[in-house]
């Protein structure tokens, strides 16, 4: 068994005349018409000497939600590697990559899974990588503009209400960043690798500069992003939720985001924020992540935020 953590999306429904949206039903749809896994093939820049791509290998309906693995892909002949002969099938699963390089002309670089319905997406795509990716694969796929967005989880919503701040930095490590994160040390200096493209600027400005080294100056200055949150003249708690998720939709690494409410005594971080669900998955001999255990726990995550939301009206 293995611990993997379920972050949780809600797609924007814009017609009013429904009242979910139909991303689900028109993905099930256009999966269940396709012949080949050649046809999901999105490349991710064409003006690159070798682009990657994004695919949908395997997906399958099931627990009333379409269950999907997203594979990232490059040109190349070294292993594991994607044989051709797959690209022709109507879907391909993680075991049935070439452990040897004949046949193949893209290699494996990572694949993450996720399911959808409804409302809501659920996905196990790592922590460090916002959504937009896999929002604009599906948009491409389907040829129509979803908008996904984080969660927000409900028992922050009346702190989220009276934010002053929020803070984003790139610290050099866990501990400095829990420094920055911590009431107590909010005046102390911190480092952070944010600095660097400011560098130039800097050394512009601080006199004498030019007899230290780019590390020594590091370590005299602290770099973050701040943006200033107006207190809102409605607390209405769904609006508070769309703010903030459009707010940190394009962030990755929300545990580098540092929220301060207006009496300055409660900090969160982002992650603490949106929604996110450890759940325990069983592992195969090999040591990879079991598909169908994945699959359950999405499905059931899934109703556990439907529930909510239905609770809630």
């Amino acid at each position: 068994m293995t611990k993997i953590k379920l972050r949780a999306f809600k797609i924007s429904n814009p017609k009013l005349s429904a009242s979910v949206s139909d991303l689900t039903q028109k993905l099930t749809t256009k999966l269940a018409s396709s012949k080949e896994t050649s046809e999901r093939r999105m490349i991710i820049n064409s003006g690159e000497a070798n682009p990657e791509e994004d695919l949908i290998s395997h997906h399958e309906n099931s627990f009333d939600m379409q269950f999907c693995t997203v594979l990232r892909i490059a040109p190349g002949d070294n292993v594991p590697h994607v044989n051709d002969k797959l690209f022709k099938l109507p879907t391909f699963s993680i075991a049935d990559l070439d452990s040897d390089k004949i046949g193949g002309s893209a290699i494996y670089k990572s694949h993450y899974y996720f399911g959808v319905s409804d409302n809501f997406l659920v996905t196990n795509l790592a922590g460090n990588r916002n959504i937009i990716c896999l929002q604009t694969y599906i948009n491409w796929y389907l040829g129509e503009l979803y908008d996904i967005n984080p969660c927000i989880a409900a028992d922050v919503v009346n702190d989220l209400a009276n934010v002053k701040a929020v803070t984003v930095v790139d610290p050099v490590s866990q501990e400095k960043y829990n420094k920055l994160a911590n009431p107590s040390s909010l005046t102390e200096k911190s480092i952070h690798p944010i600095a660097d493209f400011a560098m130039p600027y800097i050394r512009k400005i601080i006199s004498d500069s030019s007899q230290l080294s780019d590390v020594q100056l590091a370590n005299l200055v602290s770099a973050k992003l701040i943006v200033e949150i107006n207190k809102p003249k409605k607390n209405d708690p769904e609006e508070v939720k769309k703010a903030y998720a459009a707010l940190l939709k394009p962030m990755a690494d929300l545990d580098h985001v540092v929220v301060q409410t207006r009496n300055s005594r409660r900090f969160k971080k982002g992650s603490d924020i949106v929604v996110v669900k450890e759940v325990e998955i069983d592992q195969t001999e090999e040591g990879n992540l079991n598909e169908n255990s994945i699959l359950q726990s999405m499905a059931s995550f899934i109703n556990e935020l439907k529930n909510e939301e239905n609770n809630l009206h």
